[in-house]
């Protein structure tokens, strides 16, 4: 299970970089309201870097316990971005015990060019596990 004391300090931001994965995975947690502010401080900066250096992403996206919502900010930022970073991902796993997070993250998945998977809060291993497993440049959910 990936650990808050593996998390990538951003002050006053809830939305973290963990760093307790294996090289070629970016994981982030989401915990109280996660805003727009979070997206271009936190989740920008991770899709400039593998743009930049021309990499590719695995992306681990975990809402746990302490996560309240999103803000319509950061959705719309989240959606501009992925404009950017669909296009460089591998797979995405969201990891979440919230059903609603669950339902949007199956029926978005259906539209992402690489595979989405969906685990619950004590799925973080097998989430890391499947991510790593993954081909460079895989298409399609499962």
């Amino acid at each position: 299970m990936l650990r808050d004391g593996n998390v990538y300090p951003q002050k006053g931001t809830v939305l973290k970089q963990l760093t307790a994965v294996p090289p070629g995975i970016q994981a982030l947690e989401a915990a109280g309201t996660v805003t727009a502010k979070d997206y271009s401080d936190v989740f920008e900066p991770l899709v400039d870097r593998a743009q930049g250096t021309g990499s590719r992403m695995r992306l681990l996206y975990r809402f746990g316990p302490d996560f309240e919502r999103i803000t319509s900010g950061a959705l719309w930022a989240d959606a501009r971005l992925g404009l950017r970073y669909a296009k460089v991902l591998d797979g995405c796993a969201v990891v979440s015990d919230i059903d609603w997070v669950r339902r949007s993250t199956r029926r978005i998945g259906v539209f992402m060019p690489c595979p989405v998977r969906v685990y619950n809060n004590d799925g973080d291993d097998s989430a890391v596990a499947w991510l790593d497993s993954l081909p460079t440049g895989t298409a399609g959910s499962a």
